[in-house]
């Protein structure tokens, strides 16, 4: 969590994507106002949804270099090339 730190009015929470062999590639952030969100709903709210949401992102990662970015975007979109 930064609270404030990088930019005055900003908070945010991150959390690192992971690639197969674990090195970091990505992260996702959540900013949020400092004046609509307090550290403890930051905390509260926001970050139990990360580790879900950098899960989902690095099984997309993975999916993609397992088939490559076509065909997984004709595989979203319904499409097939």
């Amino acid at each position: 969590m930064v609270d404030q730190e990088l930019e005055e009015g900003l908070r945010s929470v991150a959390a690192p994507v992971r690639d197969r062999g674990g090195e970091v590639v990505a992260a996702v952030n959540i900013p949020v106002h400092a004046s609509r969100n307090s550290v403890d709903s930051v905390r509260r709210d926001l970050l139990p949804h990360l580790p879900a949401t950098v899960t989902r992102v690095e099984a997309d990662l993975q999916d993609l270099r397992l088939t490559g970015p076509a065909r997984a975007a004709s595989r979203d979109t319904g499409r097939h090339r």
